[in-house]
């Protein structure tokens, strides 16, 4: 039990490192739009709260907090696209090597890992298929698989609601 108590504690630490380089770099992009926007945005929002003075040293704040937000969802995405990326490649290359490995304990093929490519060519085109099936389905799981992976998606959800407590 304390080895997986263990383990679980790795992998949580390293998804909070994870999580946190996500949100400095969202907060970092957020401040650097944050002038060119409040240059454009800041006039406008003066002229609409014109009958409500007290409030317009909120609206730096407002823009700020505006700027991060959109920010932090773009470096989300980015960093759901380098991690689809980077699962597709690793599982097409597992896939390939995998069932080429068996067809040659099987004697259906000769192969040898080291001397051939065809074990590259299949998992990077695997990759490719993969990623593309990811990307159009916006990373979700889509309809018939949602039911199968459930148990698989509530993990998923308790894993993220802990690392972003």
């Amino acid at each position: 039990i304390q080895g997986i108590y263990t383990g679980w504690m790795g992998v949580l630490v390293v998804l909070k490192v994870e999580f946190a380089k996500t949100i400095a770099l969202g907060v970092a992009i957020g401040h650097f739009i944050n002038k060119p926007l409040t240059t454009v945005a800041q006039p406008v929002l003066v002229y609409a709260m014109k009958d409500h003075k007290d409030y317009h040293k909120w609206i730096p704040t407002i823009i700020s907090y505006i700027c991060k937000s959109i920010a932090i969802s773009i470096a989300w995405y980015v960093q759901r696209i380098i991690s689809a990326f980077h699962s597709a490649i690793r599982g097409g290359l597992m896939c390939s090597r995998g069932v080429l490995a068996e067809l040659n304990k099987r004697g259906i093929i000769e192969f040898d890992e080291d001397e051939s490519y065809i074990d590259e060519v299949i998992g990077w085109t695997l990759a490719a298929l993969g990623f593309y099936f990811q990307f159009t389905q916006n990373f979700t799981v889509p309809f018939p698989l949602n039911f199968v992976l459930l148990p698989f998606s509530m993990v998923e959800s308790y894993i993220i609601w802990t690392i972003s407590d």
